[in-house]
């Protein structure tokens, strides 16, 4: 969670009471009475009130669509808040927001976007969904979930990287089709992560080896312990997470319980078994397809609130095994600060994991945890022992 600002404890009290709003009238309300201090933030809740904003408008008659493109609002429909809106509501009556819809795609997409773009063939079944969604779709592209997952650890791909932005742009850009400004677009966005001192948004690293070491972690108890009972193995993951790496990874410990309760099972977890070689590889290719999920809460703040009132983030893959787990990252509610990139994720916690985490996370204990400054690499490189013997017996 990223927050800078002067009332940090106010506004994540107040997202909190938000995400519990049932309807736009009762967000009204919480919203006018705040007004001063949550003048510059805008919230996304998914409220439960029949006539709120559906976020699939407009694509139904797209085949498969609600399987393959995701957005992080839990039942894809969404009222949405903030000072402009409530200005309007009181002196127009109009309470409409005015959103902006952006997709990102994972990389086994893209390859197929840059194939199709170099011989105008369908690469695969349904592939008509993307082109749809980047020719007619309504929604902007978002690159940099994909530059950031093939440029973070390794600038070498800079060239490949950039022929596949150069085939975005040229299929739906604002420029499309033409080439000499599309390939200056391309190159200016690639050549943004060699400059020397740049600084990846949302401290990416860090939560990129954040969501590797919850999997490490969950993987090695799963194995160790498969015979547990789930709310067992439960506790001892949320307890690694709260005591060892001292963060509140909720989307996470969702995703915990999924794996704990099916096991096997779990598709997403299908290739984490004794006897596999390369299980960190594929366990760092899955961070990355978690990485996607998450991103979407961070990009929303990336959005020129003069052009509009928020921006609505959607993920397109083919991967079947995300269908297992998406529901891990929905989101109740999101408050975002454009003017200085902050969020606040309110996730919809799986069953029975407040109870865990109340066991966890007293308030001597979250003293505790703010005394600590966790050695992520350390930590990392003792799970990947500990899941490596594992997998060797």
């Amino acid at each position: 969670m990223i927050v800078k600002t002067d009332y940090q404890d106010i506004i994540t009290f107040l997202t909190n009471q938000m995400s519990q709003q049932t309807s736009f009238a009762d967000m009204f309300e919480l919203f006018l009475l705040h007004q001063e201090i949550l003048k510059d933030w805008t919230f996304i809740v998914a409220t439960t009130e029949p006539d709120n904003m559906d976020l699939y408008t407009d694509m139904e008659e797209i085949a498969g669509i609600r399987e393959r493109l995701f957005t992080p609002f839990a039942n894809g429909r969404v009222s949405v808040i903030n000072d402009k809106i409530v200005k309007r509501s009181l002196l127009k009556n109009d309470s409409r927001a005015r959103t902006y819809r952006c997709v990102s795609f994972d990389t086994q997409t893209v390859s197929y976007i840059e194939r199709y773009y170099r011989n105008g063939t369908v690469p695969y079944e349904g592939f008509e969904a993307v082109v749809h969604l980047l020719k007619g779709g309504g929604l902007g592209v978002d690159h940099i979930p994909y530059t950031i997952e093939n440029l973070m650890f390794d600038i070498s791909r800079k060239d490949s990287v950039e022929q596949t932005i150069f085939a975005y742009e040229m299929m739906c850009g604002e420029n499309a089709s033409n080439e000499k400004v599309c390939r200056k677009r391309a190159k200016a966005i690639v050549s943004m992560y060699e400059k020397d001192g740049f600084e990846f948004p949302f401290h990416t690293k860090e939560l990129y080896k954040m969501i590797y070491l919850a999997l490490l972690k969950m993987s090695q108890i799963q194995l160790e312990y498969s015979k547990l009972p789930t709310d067992k193995k439960l506790s001892m993951f949320v307890e690694f997470m709260t005591a060892k790496l001292c963060r509140m990874m909720q989307p996470e410990m969702n995703l915990a319980k999924v794996y704990f309760s099916k096991g096997s099972a779990c598709g997403f977890f299908g290739k984490v078994h004794p006897g596999n070689k390369m299980v960190l590889e594929q366990l760092k290719n899955m961070t990355w397809d978690l990485m996607h999920l998450r991103f979407m809460d961070y990009s929303s703040t990336m959005f020129n609130s003069k052009k509009g009132d928020a921006l609505i983030p959607y993920f397109f893959t083919y991967d079947r095994r995300l269908q297992d787990v998406r529901e891990c990252y929905s989101l109740q509610a999101l408050a975002i600060n454009p003017k200085n990139h902050s969020v606040i994720p309110i996730y919809v916690l799986n069953d029975g994991l407040l109870d865990v985490l109340k066991e966890h996370c007293t308030f001597e204990k979250h003293k505790a945890r703010m005394l600590k400054t966790p050695d992520i690499d350390n930590l990392i490189e003792e799970c990947e022992r500990d899941l490596l013997k594992l997998i060797q017996q």
